[in-house]
């Protein structure tokens, strides 16, 4: 669901007032289940996020491997929707160059490392910052010049100490 993709990516950057250090990388296939994705792409290129899109799959399609936890169990070779049907996947490579370009990212299929290698070039372009700084104080120990002094001090009464102890 791009959807939601976008606006998680909107929500969590929605409290960072620095734009140009932040971006949001989506690998999928383009395919969209539901919901407006126009005004929320709008919305992260208002918000100065751009969005890279790396595209998975083929214009053809394919179908979708079963997850590994529920095949075991199930027995299925392909993922199956509600009705259970095989799930074909196929890549929407107009509409992720679309929201990139809207975006000011950039659009990439996973088989051709040239556009790929733009996407990274894309990113490396993103102003770096810290994602939190935490400082903390360390104290100083002192402890030892009170102790040796207290030791000093106690050094003339270890032989009487001593006796003392070895004659109960």
């Amino acid at each position: 669901d791009l959807l939601a993709a976008v606006q998680v990516a909107a929500k969590a950057f929605e409290h960072d007032a620095n734009s140009g250090h932040r971006a949001l990388l989506i690998v999928t296939d383009g395919e969209r289940s539901e919901g407006a994705l126009d005004e929320a792409v709008a919305a992260a290129a208002q918000s100065g996020m751009p969005i890279f899109a790396l595209g998975v799959g083929t214009e053809q399609g394919a179908f979708v491997p079963p997850d590994t936890m529920l095949a075991a169990d199930s027995g299925a070779t392909w993922h199956l929707d509600n009705i259970g049907r095989p799930v074909v996947s196929r890549l929407r490579a107009e509409e992720l160059q679309r929201i990139a370009e809207a975006t000011n990212g950039r659009y990439a299929q996973w088989d051709d490392p040239r556009a790929v290698a733009t996407i990274a070039t894309g990113i490396q372009k993103l102003a770096a910052r810290p994602l939190g700084v935490e400082t903390q104080e360390e104290p100083d120990e002192r402890f030892q010049w009170p102790l040796a002094v207290a030791i000093l001090l106690a050094m003339p009464e270890l032989p009487a100490m001593g006796n003392l102890y070895w004659a109960t």
